[in-house]
C-alpha cells in the first residue's frame, strides 16, 4: 500500500522519491505476455498503477518518471494495450488515468480544470467553472495597481514553480519579464508601499514653455 501523499504526487506537488526505493538507470520491466492475470507491473517495490489510480489529476509520463526515476513510456503503453489504464491526450500530451470510466472522467476533469486555471491548487473543490473562476480572477486583477500586479504575478509564479512566469504571463497578459521581476522583488523585499512605479519611471514632465507675443 503506497502513502497517500506519494500516490497524488502526479500535478499536485513536486515529486519525491519514495522511502526505501532505489533509483534505476534503465527502463521499468515490460508487462509480461499473461498480463491480464498479473495484478501488477512492478518497479522494485512500487506498480506504476498505485500511482495512477488514486492521482486526483491523473499523471503524466515525465511526472511519473521524475517521481519514480525510471523510464516508463514502455510500461504504461503496455498497460493501456492491457486495459489496465486508460490514457487521454491533453494540452498535446497524453495524461494516463485509472482504468475505471468514472474515475478517468474525474481525473481528465480535474486536470483540464488544473491546466486552464493554473492559479487553482485543488481542482477537484472546484465549485464553479473554468471559465468563471478565471473572468472573477481578471476581474480582481484588474483593480491592483502596476506594482501590484507585478508582484501578484511574480508570487503566483512561485507557486507554480519551473515554467511559472511563462504560464502565469501567457494567463494574465504578461510579458514573462514583468513576471520575473515581480518574483525577484518579493524575494529580495523590495517593495516600496504605495509606490507604483519605480522612481524616476514613467513618462518625463513637459517643461511648459510661456506663450511669446507675434510681432
Amino acid at each position: 500500500m503506497i502513502p497517500k501523499s506519494y500516490a497524488s504526487t502526479c500535478g499536485a506537488t513536486k515529486s519525491q522519491p519514495f522511502p526505501n526505493s532505489r533509483r534505476l538507470s534503465g527502463p521499468l520491466p515490460t508487462l509480461p505476455s499473461s498480463a491480464s492475470s498479473s495484478p501488477w507491473i512492478t518497479y522494485p517495490v512500487i506498480p506504476i498503477e498505485a500511482f495512477v489510480n488514486p492521482s486526483p489529476r491523473g499523471c503524466f509520463a515525465d511526472e511519473l518518471a521524475d517521481t519514480l526515476h525510471a523510464e516508463v513510456q514502455d510500461p504504461l503503453h503496455d498497460l493501456v494495450r492491457a486495459g489496465r489504464l486508460r490514457r487521454a491526450e491533453v494540452g498535446g500530451r497524453f495524461l494516463y488515468t485509472a482504468a475505471d470510466s468514472r474515475q478517468a472522467r474525474n481525473q481528465l476533469r480535474s486536470r483540464q480544470t488544473a491546466q486552464s486555471v493554473p492559479l487553482l491548487s485543488a481542482a477537484s473543490a472546484l465549485q464553479v467553472s473554468p471559465d468563471e473562476l478565471k473572468a472573477a480572477i481578471l476581474v480582481f486583477y484588474s483593480l491592483l495597481d502596476e506594482q501590484q500586479r507585478r508582484l501578484f504575478a511574480g508570487l503566483e509564479s512561485m507557486k507554480l514553480g519551473h515554467g511559472g512566469d511563462s504560464i502565469l504571463a501567457q494567463y494574465l497578459g504578461l510579458d514573462p519579464h514583468t513576471v520575473s521581476r515581480g518574483r525577484q522583488q518579493l524575494l529580495d523585499q523590495e517593495v516600496t508601499p504605495g509606490r507604483t512605479r519605480r522612481s524616476g519611471g514613467g513618462r518625463k514632465p513637459v517643461e511648459k514653455k510661456p506663450p511669446t507675443s507675434s510681432p
